[in-house]
């Protein structure tokens, strides 16, 4: 998940909580970042910050398009797109670009979120300058070869059908489908298995022509580098590059909160998550929502572990994290337990939160949030990679040079009572939308009548009953031109039939 929780949350390590400290405060007098930002001509913009010592460089170009600037009906093409860059170029074959790095003693890699897509490459610095020609060849100038396309066509589908056996991965895709109803960010980043098979070579080299452009692109370089040599590479790979139009625009949040939705699974413990709707990555409550949430859900002494693990039992582990995007984001509350009674695991969820907005705030949970956010600051930026990663991330998101400087500083500034403000201004009880997957139930059954209708019966000894039909629709299945077909189909259902009228129905 792409999350400041998450992006921050790597304190676990056996290193110096001291020197950790230091490294921050270093930074952070040096400035935000100590590192050089320019922009071309093209409009490419590039971040280098030289760092003597390890002996490698990080290497990372940050696209500014994810899964949420796709269509409905091409949803997962960015990364489709994303495992068919390292599958040739003119003068690179499939494949040769990973070969080439590692033989060289680098690493190559790439992933895709909601507002980016990132390639990024670790080596040793006497092999910068071809590591660099390699990597930037292979973004900007693709091939897509036909059979490359067939291939990891294949591998995604495969990616897909392992994702609905995992469950943490399908509680995931779950909260987001409910929470995002209706917005982009809501639809899966692997994309559907209906939307993979109706993509085409043509629609890929489309897509990236559109937004492949200079303007969307951020080079990050960490490490022991030349930073005029830098330059010069980075100016070179775009000598004959043209920027575009375009802009992804933004798309309304959805209104309704408080819905929940109980999934089966072949599982043998349960899974829960609650999500609150928070504002987005430059809103002042940020950093004070990323202190409450390390409080709430981040660590062994966190509240909610203290209280529905250790002491009452309710659950086998409990956690939360920020999930914070150029557009509204969301506070998360993930569980495991054992039974099905997540109705009481959520009331004991609500309940630490009312207590915790509603009563006292010791000092020391203040302090300790505060040092767990320098702290994993701190670890990550550690190596180059961790530190490109970590400019690119949140310069990408914000276009604040000075963001993680004032995200910090705020959080800093976090009072008992900013704390108990942000929990009763964004996590109301009722308002989180929750995902719950549980093991089969013992009673239910499936068969299936010769005309093909597939049933699904569960008897649970209830004095009522209720029944639901579905089949194949939705925004996935249609066609351009036909937006809105199925709304208008669903909405036709209860209007008469061959045989009854509206009237009649309703009667």
């Amino acid at each position: 998940m792409s999350s400041i929780s998450g992006h921050l949350e790597r304190a676990g390590r056996p290193s110096s909580l001291i020197s950790a400290l230091i490294l921050l405060f270093l930074l952070m007098v040096k400035g935000t970042y100590a590192a050089e930002f320019g922009r071309l001509p093209s409009g490419a913009e590039y971040i280098i910050e030289r760092r003597g010592g390890p002996g490698v460089v990080a290497i990372q170009v940050w696209v500014k398009v994810g899964s949420r600037a796709e269509d409905e009906g091409l949803a997962g093409i960015t990364h489709f797109i994303e495992h068919l860059i390292f599958k040739g170029t003119e003068s690179l074959g499939a494949n040769e670009l990973a070969s080439k790095i590692e033989s060289m003693g680098g690493a190559v890699n790439a992933f895709t979120s909601y507002d980016n897509t990132v390639y990024h490459v670790v080596i040793p610095k006497d092999a910068f300058e071809e590591g660099f020609k390699i990597l930037a060849e292979s973004v900007l100038n693709p091939a897509f070869p036909e059979e490359e396309v067939e291939k990891e066509r294949k591998v995604i589908l495969e990616e897909i059908k392992m994702g609905e056996d995992d469950p943490q991965r399908r509680l995931y895709k779950e909260l987001f489908l409910l929470s995002y109803e209706g917005h982009p960010y809501g639809k899966p980043i692997i994309g559907f298995e209906e939307t993979l098979i109706r993509t085409k070579r043509e629609h890929i080299v489309e897509y990236f022509r559109r937004h492949y452009r200079p303007s969307n692109m951020v080079f990050v370089i960490v490490g022991d580098v030349d930073e005029e040599n830098a330059k010069a590479l980075i100016a070179s790979s775009f000598h004959d590059k043209l920027d575009g139009p375009g802009d992804q625009g933004s798309c309304p949040l959805p209104k309704r909160r408080g819905r929940e939705k109980v999934i089966h699974m072949d599982i043998k413990e349960s899974y829960m998550a609650i999500s609150y709707p928070i504002p987005p990555i430059l809103h002042e409550d940020l950093p004070f929502l990323q202190i409450a949430s390390s409080i709430l859900g981040e660590g062994e002494s966190s509240r909610l572990k203290e209280e529905l693990r250790n002491r009452k039992g309710l659950v086998t582990d409990i956690w939360s994290s920020l999930f914070a995007q150029k557009e509204g984001g969301l506070f998360v509350v993930y569980a495991t337990f054992h039974g099905t009674d997540y109705k009481a695991v959520r009331q004991a969820i609500e309940a630490v939160i009312r207590k915790t907005a509603e009563g006292r705030i010791e000092r020391w949970e203040l302090r300790k949030a505060k040092n767990r956010l320098n702290a994993s600051l701190a670890y990550e930026a550690e190596t180059v990679q961790g530190r490109a990663r970590q400019i690119g991330y949140f310069y990408s998101l914000t276009g604040r040079r000075d963001f993680l400087e004032w995200y910090v500083k705020r959080a800093h500034t976090a009072t008992e009572r900013d704390v108990k403000t942000v929990l009763e201004r964004y996590l109301r009880r009722g308002s989180g939308d929750l995902v719950v997957l549980l093991p089969p139930t013992q009673n239910a059954r499936a068969f299936g009548l010769e005309n093909g209708l597939k049933i699904v019966m569960n008897k649970n000894g209830a004095g009522s009953f209720s029944f639901a039909m579905g089949f194949p629709g939705g925004l996935k299945e249609e066609d351009q031109g036909e937006n809105g077909v199925f709304n208008l189909l669903s909405r036709m259902f209860l209007r008469g039939t061959k045989r009854s009228s509206s009237r009649q129905i309703a009667k």
